[in-house]
């Protein structure tokens, strides 16, 4: 890339975090050849629930509508997903659990089974402990064809835990944080710093010389009157890099740094 350069540019940030979103935005506007990260969201997709489709439970579409999920980064690990699943098809809700067998060949559901599969699926991708307690019923399969020595089968649950977990991720991954307002203290050269986030955006900024109650209330209330809290940007796409970079930046910060408002 050193023979490609003709000048440098640069510019300083106070903390880590705004050096990453600055990253994320430059790289969405500029579009470099060398980046292939952040710069393709509008080619991220949604994995969507089908009312009653013959030839598929699961489908892909890239606009966020009633009964789909995400949105993803990766369409490759969806469509894996998708393809995995028509092998256990029908899921059946039984007892807090799930009911299903692996099967070689995908079977036709007629449209009973079909409902109630597209319910269960419904079910484990809406709450995070009933995709866990599926894919708990996929661990305990996947050992025990291990153990019959049906290393295939046992392959095949492996890969199918492996895309729910790309999905829980991408689902749940800031859950715990997403629904709160939270005030980042970061240090700078010249002082503090203070972000009020919320759902994946910083509302508002201030840089301090020195940090105590009486300007930290001030700043929550000025960040509060200045941009209200349910006027936050709804483009899901757009938004996914910056907010897994706040999210990430915020799980690695001390306790003492991140205040949780009430």
């Amino acid at each position: 890339m050193l023979a490609l350069i003709d000048d440098i540019e640069y510019e300083v940030t106070d903390t880590h975090l705004e050096a990453r979103l600055l990253e994320c935005s430059l790289i969405k506007r500029i579009q470099p050849i060398f980046n292939s990260q952040f710069k393709n969201d509008r080619k991220y997709v949604y994995l969507r629930v089908e009312d009653y489709n013959i030839h598929s439970a699961l489908t892909i579409n890239h606009d966020g509508d009633e009964d789909s999920f995400g949105p993803f980064r990766s369409m490759s690990i969806l469509l894996e997903l998708i393809d995995a699943l028509k092998n256990l098809y029908p899921i059946r809700r039984l007892d807090g659990g799930y009911e299903f067998s692996y099967k070689v060949m995908p079977t036709r559901m007629d449209e009973e089974e079909f409902i109630d599969n597209r319910t269960s699926l419904l079910e484990i991708l809406t709450d995070y402990n009933k995709l866990g307690v599926f894919m708990e019923a996929l661990e305990k399969l996947m050992a025990e064809a291990a153990g019959q020595y049906k290393y295939e089968t046992a392959t095949y649950y492996r890969n199918l835990i492996s895309y729910l977990k790309y999905v829980e991720g991408s689902i749940y991954n800031h859950r715990e944080l997403y629904n709160k307002e939270l005030v980042l203290k970061l240090e700078t050269e010249y002082g503090y710093k203070l972000f009020l986030v919320y759902k994946g955006q910083i509302i508002n900024i201030k840089s301090l010389n020195k940090l105590d109650n009486e300007p930290l209330e001030e700043f929550i209330e000025k960040s509060r009157r200045k941009s209200p809290l349910n006027m936050v940007d709804k483009d899901e796409k757009k938004n996914l890099d910056f907010i897994n970079i706040i999210y990430s930046e915020i799980k690695s910060l001390p306790e003492e740094n991140v205040i949780i408002l009430d």
